[in-house]
């Protein structure tokens, strides 16, 4: 093809038709998480056995588009109950902001019931210190979130 529009463009001259890009959705940006590419996997519930006092929650892959900001925050809450209406979000704080949480999870079960680790992704904080939803977000923010159920087979320490 080259060839004959060098030939061609002697002639006549030759026509290239413009790279495609496809634009992106109008809207509110987005992100999301590859929740294939987190740690542990989201299979079923996490189970500690044995001696595992500490462990790491990670999220290695999340997929923006070029409209959302930068940089990225990460909330990270241990058993936020989204029923409750008065009891800022910030008390359920599990990690700072980072795409890894190394936690001492006998420090936060001490029984066999169902927990939850939940990280919110975000291009924006939280609308307020005190915000009672882990999704209260100024208007346009770009969130996307993830949740592991966590129990515990052994008493911790």
């Amino acid at each position: 093809m080259v060839s004959s529009c060098v030939w061609m463009s002697l002639l006549a001259g030759c026509v290239v038709p413009p790279s495609v890009i496809e634009p992106e959705p109008e809207g509110a940006p987005l992100l999301w998480i590859d929740t294939k590419d987190v740690d542990p996997p989201l299979v079923g519930d996490l189970t500690l056995i044995g001696n595992e006092s500490t462990r790491e929650f990670r999220v290695r892959s999340v997929q923006t588009t070029s409209t959302v900001k930068q940089p990225l925050r990460y909330y990270w809450y241990f058993d936020l109950d989204l029923r409750d209406e008065v009891v800022p979000v910030a008390t359920y704080t599990l990690c700072p902001s980072s795409a890894v949480c190394i936690t001492n999870v006998c420090a936060k079960i001490n029984d066999s019931d169902r927990h939850t680790v939940l990280l919110v992704v975000s291009d924006q904080p939280l609308r307020d210190a005190a915000a009672t939803d882990p999704f209260d977000f100024p208007e346009g923010t770009a969130y996307d979130w993830v949740q592991w159920g966590v129990y515990s087979k052994v008493v911790c320490p």
